[in-house]
């Protein structure tokens, strides 16, 4: 007998605004298609900027506890408006494109922010959106919208 893991409607998390618009509209889409929510942030130091306070530091528990009170927080924030909804939330090592990638094979549907962290502000999207949606897998890019 074969057991099928039930697809999850996955959404990558960097702490951006960019990605909390991401995170808010996965939620609707899980609800939508009555999946659960699967919240990720792909850890790569010294990359991950809310957890490097020193370059080229050596990586901490401090610094990867940083990465899951990020993912903690969307979950609440998730939690106060989509009652009921399954949330599980992940700390994956390695680089958010290649993490998101791999996500998005076991995914009904990946979620990302058009922008996450990057320097170059004024592309349309960043490297990580930019290979997400090159791949197979169905994937959502959501511009960021302030006036919203």
């Amino acid at each position: 007998m074969t057991s099928q893991i039930r697809p999850a409607v996955v959404v990558g998390v960097d702490g951006s605004e960019h990605s909390l618009v991401a995170l808010d509209l996965a939620a609707d889409e899980a609800t939508r298609r009555h999946e659960p929510l699967r919240i990720v942030t792909g850890f790569l130091w010294p990359l991950f900027a809310p957890a490097a306070p020193v370059p080229g530091a050596a990586v901490t528990d401090d610094a990867i506890g940083a990465a899951d009170r990020m993912l903690t927080d969307a979950a609440e924030r998730i939690g106060r408006t989509h009652l009921g909804l399954d949330v599980t939330t992940e700390v994956v090592m390695g680089g958010p494109a290649a993490v998101l990638v791999g996500e998005s094979q076991r995914a009904s549907l990946v979620v990302v922010g058009n922008r996450g962290h990057g320097g170059f502000t004024s592309l349309l999207a960043g490297s990580v959106a930019t290979q997400l949606i090159l791949g197979k897998q169905p994937a959502e890019l959501r511009p960021f919208d302030p006036l919203r």
